[in-house]
């Protein structure tokens, strides 16, 4: 999980910087720095995937991981839910990057939580091999 963990947070990383630089040629003045919001997610999901790739700090790290995916995936739809219900309209690069960054954090937020269950169920099975043996 702490590779995909990875790939995604770089992802994220790579959508900000892709936005920022897409309103920025399309434009011609400088955007704002909100158009940054996905890289600001993904570079401490980046950190904390490697730091995931220690066992010994496997635990927290990927649970900070998917508090920050949880955060990805619940921020952007509340901006859609308030840009929708004030009658407000979003340009289309903001609409694909909120829907990108909701994409790629429910993603990885739904690989944390099988990862989670799996774990537990092994330790489960290894606590119920262990008082049977």
């Amino acid at each position: 999980m702490a590779k995909i963990s990875l790939c995604l947070g770089g992802l994220l990383v790579l959508l900000g910087l892709g936005v920022f630089g897409g309103f920025r040629l399309g434009q011609g003045e400088w955007p704002s720095p909100t158009a940054l919001i996905p890289s600001f997610l993904g570079i401490p999901i980046v950190l904390l995937g490697w730091l995931a790739l220690r066992p010994a700090c496997r635990r927290h790290a990927m649970h900070l991981v998917s508090l920050l995916a949880l955060l990805g995936v619940v921020l952007p739809l509340l901006r859609l839910l308030m840009v929708l219900f004030s009658g407000g309209e979003l340009g289309a690069m903001t609409l694909i990057s909120l829907g990108l960054t909701v994409l790629l954090s429910a993603l990885l937020l739904g690989g944390c939580v099988k990862s989670f269950v799996e774990a537990r169920r092994a330790r489960a099975a290894a606590a119920a091999e262990e008082s049977a043996g």
